[in-house]
């Protein structure tokens, strides 16, 4: 409940979507364990929403404690390594990254099938319709046509975990401070500019070209980046490949669906439950976060004093200018500042503030071309109606 009231908040549109994915399309995609693309888009965004919500709530909190502003200067390394050693645990124990976890998704590796007879084949998919899984695969025969054709799903290898760790957790980091850091270079913000020149004046020339290649370039490696996991995503749409993005492919694994074995086999596990204790706790910790500071963001969280003082004592009426030398003392309040009695048919000179009777700032206008009581330069095209309410 937790993580679809997170993800709610930042991905209303899949969240929507989700759930009826899950109700209708695996209805009649039972062949295949390979989950759907709405879950796999689901379960990837669901990574950058726990990135965000934390920031947020420490950003925020930081306003109110000053004393944490470092803590958000750092929040980015801090959070990798904390991600790290989650991710770290959900993969040896439990054969998934978090997120995949939290959407029911296992990751297994890829290898292809040895080839036997068609006896065989039958005899082992009928013992295998839930296959025998560990933590990280599903059994040794569970194949499915198209994009599985001749692959065998197996568990993760030490080194596939490793790699998916690095590529899940690293990349991540990499990807984001590169961003932050090419929108600080493209950006003409005074800060951003200041930070620019001070980078700059310590590192020397070196770093100017440096910062000119970055700029340069990144936004091509993003691109090729994103292109190519579009490109694997439309071929995992069309069977045409297991793998639902580069990372994946790289790795030689794929995700898949998890069974009641692989639920069976984490609950069993006491490392295992360990992780998914730790997992509930930093998703229940960023929801009691984000309720304390929508809590303390209201009224009723901030101190009771300076609320009654703020609806109790107006503020006072700004002292009146002093009259410049050529000018006339400021008027009060109804009274025309140059014929000195109430304001009849008013109107208001836009050069300097003052209210005036139409004709009398009319006529001053043409006769001097300056407000009558600051005597500030002025034009009949800065004279405004003033229409009063009947009410």
């Amino acid at each position: 409940v937790t993580v679809s009231v997170l993800y709610w908040r930042t991905h209303p549109f899949l969240c929507l979507l989700g759930p009826m994915e899950l109700l209708l399309l695996s209805q009649f995609n039972v062949d295949t364990p390979l989950p759907t693309v709405f879950e796999l888009v689901a379960q990837d965004r669901l990574g950058d929403s726990l990135h965000g919500a934390f920031k947020f709530a420490l950003t925020s909190l930081a306003q109110s404690v000053p004393r944490l502003a470092p803590a958000v200067h750092w929040f980015d390394e801090g959070y990798l390594v904390f991600d790290g050693l989650l991710q770290h645990l959900f993969l040896s124990h439990v054969g998934a990254t978090m997120a995949e976890h939290a959407f029911g998704l296992r990751r297994s590796g890829l290898v292809p099938t040895a080839p036997r007879n068609r006896a065989a084949d039958a005899a082992l998919a009928s013992a295998t319709s839930d296959g025998p899984s560990s933590a990280g695969g599903v059994g040794a025969g569970a194949e499915a046509p198209n994009a599985l054709a001749g692959l065998t799903l197996v568990p993760l290898t030490r080194a596939q975990r490793v790699a998916t760790l690095l590529l899940t957790v690293l990349l991540s980091y990499a990807r984001r401070r590169l961003f932050d850091y090419t929108r600080m270079l493209n950006s003409t913000k005074p800060d951003d500019v200041d930070e620019r020149r001070r980078i700059e004046a310590q590192y020397g020339a070196w770093a100017a070209a440096v910062n000119g290649v970055i700029a340069a370039v990144y936004p091509w490696v993003h691109a090729a980046m994103e292109f190519s996991n579009l490109a694997f995503m439309l071929g995992y749409l069309a069977d045409r490949t297991p793998h639902f993005s580069w990372q994946l492919w790289a790795t030689r694994a794929t995700i898949r669906r998890a069974t009641r074995n692989d639920m069976a086999a984490v609950a069993g596990s006491p490392a295992a439950q360990r992780a998914v204790r730790v997992a509930q706790l930093a998703l229940m910790g960023i929801a009691v976060a984000f309720r304390v500071l929508d809590w303390w963001n209201t009224n009723d969280g901030r101190d009771a004093s300076n609320t009654v003082v703020q609806d109790t004592l107006p503020a006072p009426k700004p002292p009146k200018p002093p009259a410049p030398a050529d000018g006339v003392e400021a008027p009060s309040d109804g009274t025309c500042g140059a014929c000195r009695r109430s304001v009849a048919n008013p109107c208001v000179n836009a050069a300097s503030g003052y209210v005036f009777c139409y004709p009398c700032l009319h006529q001053a206008i043409q006769a001097t071309a300056a407000c009558p009581v600051t005597r500030a330069p002025s034009t009949l095209a800065h004279i405004r109606r003033l229409y009063e309410s009947s009410a």
